[in-house]
């Protein structure tokens, strides 16, 4: 549900996480509202350092190479 791309927050001196939406998920509010209150809810539950050590960085050029 969406596109992930892997940024550095320059002020955080983080990799962070951006994913973009389809337009059909950022114009029904109610669904956006539900994908944000479940973001929070995960983010409550699990840190985000506990999901990132579990997380690793997959290049695009290597996922087209797994799938060949």
């Amino acid at each position: 549900m969406g596109i992930v791309w892997l940024a550095r927050d320059q002020e955080l001196e983080r990799e962070v996480a951006l994913k973009f939406l389809p337009d059909v998920i950022v114009r029904d509010r109610d669904l956006l509202n539900d994908l944000k209150r479940e973001t929070r809810r995960s983010l409550e539950l699990t840190p985000w350092d506990s999901i990132a050590a579990r997380l690793r960085f997959i290049s695009a050029p290597a996922v087209i190479n797994l799938l060949r």
